[in-house]
Formats: structure tokens, sequence, C-alpha cells
């Protein structure tokens, strides 16, 4: 185990918000990489069929599954779109809603 004076001189205090800030980028691109396997998985499609329908380019969807932190909301709504997924994305009291439309009120599922 790491002595804290390592640790200290690993990480000084003074990089401790720009890691924090690294580390979030990073924990979020990775969950957006997840979600970005799921929606290809609901499709039952390989990357290349899902990206040729969705419109966006190959290697952009293997390194959005990937993690790659450059991912834009654009990309994730034409997946979500060509998947038939509803995302919602909630934050600061802002909340987006990516992919295929939601019922309206007052409207049930059909059975």
């Amino acid at each position: 185990m790491a002595k804290l004076s390592d640790v200290r001189r690993w990480f000084p205090p003074e990089d401790a918000s720009m890691y924090a800030a690294a580390y979030a980028e990073a924990e979020l691109a990775e969950r957006l990489g997840v979600l970005v396997q799921e929606l290809r998985k609901a499709t039952r499609l390989d990357a290349a069929e899902l990206a040729a329908r969705a419109g966006v380019d190959e290697d952009d969807l293997v390194r959005a599954e990937e993690g790659d932190a450059s991912i834009a909301v654009g990309f994730l709504d034409r997946l979500a779109r060509e998947a038939g997924a509803r995302v919602t994305l909630t934050g600061a009291g802002v909340e987006v809603v990516l992919g295929a439309a939601a019922p309206a009120p007052g409207d049930s599922p059909e059975d």
C-alpha cells in the first residue's frame, strides 16, 4: 500500500481538480460506450450494418463502444432511433430525450 506522502507526490493537491475532471470525463465516456454497445445489441446488427443504417461512420461507432470521449449527442440520437430506443440524459435540472419518440401523455402501450 502506498504511503500518503507518495500519493501526494504522485498527485499533488494543485492537480486534484484536473485529475477529478479527467476521471469524471473518462467514466462518462465509458458509460456512454456501454450505452452504444447496448443500443447496437438491441438492433441485432453488427457494427457495419448499424453504422450504415444510422448514417454514421463504422469507425466512429467502434470508437464510441470503446469509450471514446468525443461522442456527440447527435450520434447517440441516430443510434437510439435505429435501435428503436428512448434514451434520456439528465443533469443540472435539464432533461434531453434521444431516440424513439416518447408516448404522448395519457397514451398507453398496446398489449
